[in-house]
């Protein structure tokens, strides 16, 4: 057991909550975080962490994106020159879920992308040894030992789990605002950055990054439901990313009903325009720094 557990202790930061550590984003991974984070520093690559959302616009195209697992992880082309790397967290994601590999990037420079959805306050029972320890420190470092070791086996006795489950087919309900009143509260009621996820942004510049706060919109219905609460949102993180130069706020406009799998996701069409506009935009901040330079 207690071999099991120090695949959490090294992954762990010793500042990190308890609260906000979740062990099984080792699931997502392919190679070790600190591959992962290597990866970062190469000057063709874009690192992204976020939550469904950004998953939808980014990994629309992937075999598997219709897997469920709490984490996922995507590697893939931006456009002809860029490629991104993003670590999801499907369910609810907060920027500190994600420290256990941010804070093992290089100080190199990088262009890190932060979904803007990461940064709303969040509270949550503590997970870990508190909560859930069978699954949480036994199970999770039983699977990723045996995903490393799985690759090591002949093909014919590996477990494809990235097989794609065929389509997801949703008949589109009628959009009731009174569904999504507590994602329009916490936007209204924002009033600054949460220090903790100021201290992580503000670390990684400190080594050299470049850090997006990406803002994609959710369904024209959704936007404007809670225009006020997300214009407080959109304005408060644009003021924190005015007061440093290298922190960046980028805003994606709500496409047409068409365009998204539901209301908050986007589908492949959409995907498809998300992924050339952000292209050009974290080519633009790379350019931009490079003649600063």
């Amino acid at each position: 057991m207690l071999v099991l557990q120090s695949v959490h202790l090294r992954y762990k930061p010793a500042g990190l909550e308890w609260a906000f550590y979740d062990p099984t984003f080792v699931y997502a991974l392919e190679e070790t975080p600190e591959a992962l984070a290597r990866a970062s520093c190469r000057p063709d690559t874009v690192v992204a962490f976020g939550s469904s959302p950004l998953d939808a616009a980014l990994a629309r195209r992937s075999e598997d994106w219709r897997r469920r697992e709490k984490w996922r992880r995507y590697e893939g082309a931006l456009d002809d020159t860029q490629r991104i790397y993003s670590i999801v967290r499907t369910k609810v994601a907060d920027l500190r879920m994600f420290y256990p590999v941010l804070s093992l990037l290089p100080d190199c420079n990088k262009i890190v992308v932060i979904s803007a959805g990461t940064l709303l306050p969040r509270s949550f029972e503590p997970q870990g040894i508190l909560k859930s320890l069978k699954s949480q420190l036994f199970d999770s470092p039983v699977y990723y030992y045996s995903a490393i070791l799985e690759r090591f086996w002949p093909p014919s006795y590996r477990i494809d789990q990235k097989k794609s489950v065929g389509p997801i087919t949703r008949a589109r309900k009628p959009f009731r605002k009174a569904r999504f009143e507590h994602f329009y509260q916490q936007r209204g009621e924002f009033h600054e950055i949460v220090p903790a996820h100021r201290d992580i942004i503000l670390e990684l510049v400190a080594n050299n990054a470049q850090v997006v706060i990406l803002d994609i919109d959710r369904s024209r219905e959704w936007e404007t439901a809670g225009a006020a609460a997300q214009t407080n949102f959109r304005r408060i993180l644009k003021a924190f990313a005015d007061s440093h130069e290298s922190i960046h706020y980028r805003h994606f406009e709500y496409l047409d009903t068409q365009y998204y799998l539901d209301f908050g996701h986007l589908n492949e069409r959409g995907a498809d325009i998300v992924r050339p506009w952000l292209a050009v935009e974290t080519a633009e901040i790379a350019r931009d720094v490079d003649e600063l330079q």
